[in-house]
C-alpha cells in the first residue's frame, strides 16, 4: 500500500507543485527573465489563498478519517470516545451519516472562505503588484493575468474539501489522480500558449481552466464513494453546527500555523524582491522554491499514509504507528537527499552553460540545504502531533514567522541575502528544529512502552 500510494502521490506532487516551475525554462526561453520573476511572483503571492484554508483541511481528513473507524462523535480536540471501534466496510462509508453531516457542512464553509479570498487576492494582488516597475509589460497587463491565475486559486480552494474527504476515506490516489490528470493538461496548454508566441495571461487561463478540471474529476469521485447528493453541497438547509464545532476548534489554531508558515517560507521572497536587485531576487526565488517544493516531496509518504495513521491512532494500535512513523520518516530522507543532490547538480549546470535560469551561489544554498532539512524534520515531527487531534505548536509558529519577518526587514537591507537566510535558520534552530522532533519521540515511545 505505502509503495502503490507514495508512487502516486510523488508523481501527483512532482505535477501539483512542479507544473509552475516546470513552466520556468520555457518562460525564460519564448519570454524573458523578468516573465520568469512574474510567474514565480504570482506563485507566492497566489499562496496566499491557502491561509483562508483556515487549517480546514487537515482537519476534515482527521475527522473523516476517524469517522471511518465507527465515531460518531465529533471531537474538537483530542481522540474523544474510542471505544468499540473497527475499520468500516466500504458500504459502511457509503453510508455514514456522520461523514455526509461533516462534508455537507464543510462545503459551506469553503464556499464562503472562498468569496473572501478573492476578494483579498485581487484587492492586494492590486496593491502590490501596481508598485512594481516593470521593463516588458505594461502594469495593465501583468494585473490582467493575475486577476486570471488568483480566480484559478480561489477555484481551488472552494473545493479543497473534496481532496481531504477522499483522502481521509482512503481513496487518496484517486484524488491524486485528478490532480495528475489536471496538470498534464496544463502544461500541455501552456507550453502550447509559450510556443505560439502568447504571454503570461495564456499561462494563466490555462491554469484556471486546470483547476476547474479537477474539480470536475473530485466531485465525480466522492459522489461515487459517498451517499451524497451535489445538490447537497453549499446548501445553508444542510449546515450542522456540531460539526463545524468539531472542525473549527483545530482549524483556526491550524489558521495561525499556516501564517506563520507562510512568513517563515514565503515571507523571505517578498521582502527580497525589495531590497535585492532583479536578478539575485530571482534567483533567491527559484532556490526557494525548488527547496520548498522538495519539503513537500519528502514528506508525500507521511501525507499519502496520515489517515492510516489517524485511524490506528483511535484504535489504539500503537506498535504498527511507531514502525509507520518510523518508515515514513526515513523514506522522506532519503527523498530529501536525492532531490538536494538534484538541486546542486543544477546549479552547476547552470553555471556551466551560463542560463538565465540560475539558482543562488553555492555557499548560500549549502546553506539553505540545511536549514530546509530541519525544517523537514520538524516539519514531519508536527505533522504526526496533529493525528492526535490537537496543535501544540500555535504560539511557536507565529512568534517564529514575526521574528523572521521583522529581522529580515529591519537588518537585511544592511547585511543582504546572508542575512534573509540566516534569520530563518537561527530563529528555528533556537525552538522549533528541536522541539517537535523531540515531542513526537516521547509520545512514541510512551505510547509503545
Amino acid at each position: 500500500m505505502l509503495v502503490k500510494r507514495g508512487f502516486i502521490g510523488l508523481l501527483s506532487v512532482a505535477l501539483n507543485l512542479g507544473a509552475v516551475l516546470f513552466l520556468i525554462p520555457f518562460i525564460s526561453l519564448y519570454l524573458n527573465e523578468e516573465a520568469v520573476g512574474v510567474w514565480l511572483l504570482f506563485i507566492t503571492l497566489g499562496g496566499v489563498a491557502g491561509l483562508f484554508e483556515f487549517g480546514f483541511y487537515n482537519s476534515i481528513l482527521r475527522l473523516v478519517s476517524y469517522t471511518c473507524t465507527g465515531k460518531k462523535d465529533l471531537p474538537k480536540e483530542g481522540l474523544g470516545d474510542i471505544t468499540s471501534l473497527k475499520e468500516n466496510s466500504k458500504s459502511d462509508i457509503f453510508n455514514n451519516k456522520t461523514l455526509i453531516s461533516l462534508l455537507a457542512t464543510t462545503s459551506i464553509v469553503y464556499l464562503i472562505m472562498a468569496i473572501f479570498a478573492l476578494l483579498f487576492l485581487y484587492l492586494f494582488g492590486y496593491l502590490y503588484l501596481s508598485s512594481l516597475t516593470y521593463l516588458n509589460y505594461s502594469t495593465q497587463e501583468i494585473l490582467s493575468a493575475w486577476y486570471i491565475f488568483s480566480l484559478g486559486s480561489v477555484v481551488n480552494l472552494a473545493f479543497s474539501y473534496l481532496n481531504a474527504t477522499l483522502h481521509g476515506i482512503g481513496r487518496v490516489n484517486l484524488s491524486n489522480i485528478s490532480i495528475i490528470i489536471s496538470r498534464i493538461i496544463f502544461i500541455i496548454g501552456a507550453v502550447i500558449s509559450l510556443v505560439n508566441g502568447m504571454d503570461i495571461m495564456a499561462i494563466s487561463i490555462c491554469w484556471l481552466a486546470s483547476i476547474v478540471i479537477l474539480r470536475v474529476f473530485n466531485i465525480i469521485f466522492v459522489a461515487k464513494n459517498v451517499s451524497i447528493s451535489i445538490e447537497s453541497l453549499f446548501k445553508i438547509s444542510a449546515f450542522s453546527n456540531y460539526a463545524f464545532q468539531g472542525l473549527w476548534s483545530n482549524s483556526k489554531k491550524m489558521a495561525i500555523v499556516n501564517i506563520g508558515a507562510y512568513m517563515i517560507s514565503r515571507g523571505s521572497i517578498i521582502v527580497a524582491n525589495y531590497i535585492l536587485g532583479v536578478e539575485e531576487a530571482t534567483k533567491f526565488s527559484l532556490t526557494i522554491s525548488a527547496l520548498s517544493f522538495l519539503i513537500i516531496v519528502s514528506t508525500v509518504p507521511m501525507s499519502v499514509m496520515f489517515d492510516k495513521i489517524c485511524s490506528q491512532q483511535v484504535l489504539l494500535k500503537k506498535v504498527e504507528i511507531r514502525n509507520l512513523v518510523r518508515r515514513l520518516y526515513i523514506a522522506g530522507v532519503i527523498l530529501f537527499l536525492l532531490g538536494s543532490l538534484s538541486i546542486l547538480f543544477l546549479s552547476y549546470i547552470s553555471i556551466q552553460y551560463n542560463t538565465n535560469l540560475k539558482f543562488v551561489s553555492i555557499d548560500y544554498l549549502l546553506v539553505l540545504i540545511v536549514i530546509f532539512f530541519l525544517e523537514y524534520t520538524h516539519g514531519f515531527s508536527a505533522t504526526y502531533l496533529t493525528s492526535k487531534n490537537y496543535i501544540p505548536f500555535v504560539n511557536a509558529s507565529i512568534i517564529s514567522g514575526m521574528l523572521i519577518i521583522m529581522l529580515n526587514i529591519g537588518f537585511s537591507p544592511i547585511i543582504g541575502l546572508w542575512g534573509i537566510i540566516l534569520f530563518q535558520g537561527v530563529v528555528q534552530l533556537s525552538y522549533n528544529n528541536w522541539k517537535w522532533p523531540y515531542e513526537m519521540y516521547k509520545d512514541l515511545k510512551v505510547s509503545v512502552n
